[in-house]
């Protein structure tokens, strides 16, 4: 009897640690499926990015399906259409973009459409700049993107990594601004800046990602620091922020 007191102590604080074990268990497992649940786009967000998807393929005169997947790390749509219908309307000469992608080829498609325009694309990854050389090619296009390194961004102002480009002449009407990515920092694209003397009077800046913390932190101080331009922010998928530079008098 002496020893069956020890033993069924054993036992009981064995069965125990299981049953703890099994509930922290049980409770990862449900907040991982809710936290699954949270990534999977809900269904009106599914719909509106395949309506958005057919609105630019008719916005670009395109048949179905000739753009790549759009969302996540790519740009969304809605975001997209906004772009086409800035190039569309304002049919501007010089077009410099940061961070090539799918906003290249609508930028390409619409140069052709209006029949006039000049895209200067850079980007710091040699491999995806080369995957959207090709993807321009299968459209028809024969477009090279620039790769260049990145450079620290402290002599500019802003914290992060900026495109080692070389200086821009004044005359640029549209900049596009996809990049770097968030990795380096979270307001590595506020070295942007540095291109904004090189605005024309009307030129437009697109900001995508807009409704990310650094984006907003990025707007924030680009609203103070540069009245002549005016900054409204779109509520688009994944936020949109709209530079117009007042006209000179």
């Amino acid at each position: 009897m002496e020893l069956m007191f020890p033993l069924l102590a054993i036992l009981t604080v064995g069965l125990l640690c299981i049953l703890v074990l099994l509930l922290k268990l049980y409770r990862q497992g449900k907040w991982q499926l809710h936290h699954l649940e949270k990534l999977r786009p809900p269904p009106l967000l599914l719909q509106q990015q395949a309506e958005g998807r057919a609105y630019l393929h008719g916005l670009l005169q395109w048949e179905e399906n000739m753009l790549p997947p759009l969302g996540g790390w790519a740009a969304s749509a809605d975001m997209l259409i906004v772009l086409a219908e800035t190039m569309l309307a304002n049919r501007p000469q010089r077009i410099v973009e940061f961070g090539s992608g799918v906003t290249t080829l609508v930028l390409l498609r619409c140069i052709e459409l209006n029949r006039t325009g000049h895209l200067t694309s850079f980007d710091n990854d040699a491999q995806f700049a080369g995957v959207v050389e090709r993807r321009a090619a299968r459209l028809g296009y024969s477009h090279r993107v620039d790769v260049v390194a990145l450079k620290d961004a402290d002599p500019l102002g802003w914290p992060g990594r900026w495109y080692d480009h070389p200086p821009f002449q004044p005359g640029i009407d549209l900049i596009v601004i996809d990049g770097p990515p968030v990795l380096n920092h979270e307001q590595t694209r506020g070295g942007a800046e540095s291109t904004f003397a090189a605005l024309s009077p009307g030129g437009v800046i697109l900001l995508d990602d807009a409704n990310r913390w650094g984006e907003r932190a990025i707007a924030d101080r680009w609203r103070r620091e540069h009245p002549g331009i005016r900054f409204d922010y779109l509520d688009v998928e994944k936020g949109l922020l709209i530079g117009h530079k007042v006209d000179a008098q």
